[in-house]
C-alpha cells in the first residue's frame, strides 16, 4: 500500500501507485491485477480494523507514472472495488 488517505468527502482512500519507464509491456496500472488487488484489500481491512473504522466508505485508486521519453501521471479514482 503506497497511500492512504481522507478526501474531501472523509472518504477513506487506498491508493497503489505504479512506475514504468516504458508502455513495452502494457501500462502501469495493468500491473495491479485481480491478486495485487486481493492483497490490496486486504489490507485495507486489516488498517481498517486496527483503526477501528468499521463504517468509513472507502475507495480504491491507481496512480500511473510512466517516466522515459515523454512523462505522465494518470489517477484513476476508483479503479477497482
Amino acid at each position: 500500500m503506497d497511500i492512504i488517505a481522507k478526501d474531501k468527502n472523509k472518504e477513506l482512500v487506498f491508493v497503489e501507485v505504479k512506475t514504468r519507464s516504458s508502455l513495452k509491456y502494457g501500462r502501469p496500472a495493468e500491473a495491479v491485477n485481480l491478486i495485487k488487488q486481493s492483497h490490496i484489500k486486504n489490507v485495507a481491512s486489516y488498517f481498517m480494523l486496527k483503526n477501528r473504522l468499521y463504517k468509513q466508505p472507502v475507495r480504491f485508486d491507481i496512480i500511473e507514472i510512466l517516466i522515459g521519453k515523454t512523462c505522465w501521471l494518470h489517477h484513476i479514482v476508483g479503479a477497482f472495488q
